[in-house]
C-alpha cells in the first residue's frame, strides 16, 4: 500500500506503488515509483486487489494498467 502523503501529493485516493518492473518487457516503460490505480478498469486499492484481478485472467489476455506518475499524471498501457 502507498503512504497517504504520497497519494495526497498525486491527487489520488488509492493505489499500489510499483517498486520494480516484474519482467524484462516492462522495464522499458520505467514504471518504478508509479502507482497502479486500475487493472483492466478495475480499481486497485491494495496488493490483494491486484492479485485477485491478475488471478482471474488468462496469461495470454491483453492487460490494461492505469498508472499515476510522480507528477500526478495518469496514463495507461496495454501489455500483450
Amino acid at each position: 500500500n502507498v503512504a497517504q502523503s504520497i497519494l495526497d501529493a498525486r491527487g489520488i485516493n488509492y493505489g499500489v506503488e510499483i517498486s520494480r518492473a516484474m519482467t524484462e518487457a516492462t522495464k522499458r516503460y520505467k514504471i518504478e515509483g508509479e502507482i497502479i490505480t486500475l487493472i483492466d478498469d478495475i480499481p486497485i486499492k491494495n496488493i490483494d486487489d491486484a492479485k485477485r484481478v491478475m488471478a482471474s485472467r488468462r496469461y495470454e489476455d491483453a492487460l490494461k494498467i492505469t498508472f499515476v506518475n510522480k507528477k500526478g499524471e495518469t496514463h495507461s498501457y496495454i501489455f500483450r
